[in-house]
């Protein structure tokens, strides 16, 4: 999955939840890239986990 946000604001804080694919794959695992003022960060949640938060 692919999200773009245009360049209305800088967020300090961005918190996502993913369950992509949990209901399907007990073994799943979510690795979410994000990039905020040229500032790029990436996280990994593994099922049951869900909750990310990146802090900029």
């Amino acid at each position: 999955m692919y999200i773009e946000f245009g360049k209305s604001f800088s967020p300090k804080k961005v918190e996502i939840e993913n369950t992509l694919l949990y209901e399907h794959l007990k073994d799943q695992m979510n690795i979410v890239h994000i990039e905020v003022n040229n500032s790029k960060k990436s996280l990994k949640v593994s099922n049951p986990e869900k909750k990310l938060k990146f802090d900029f």
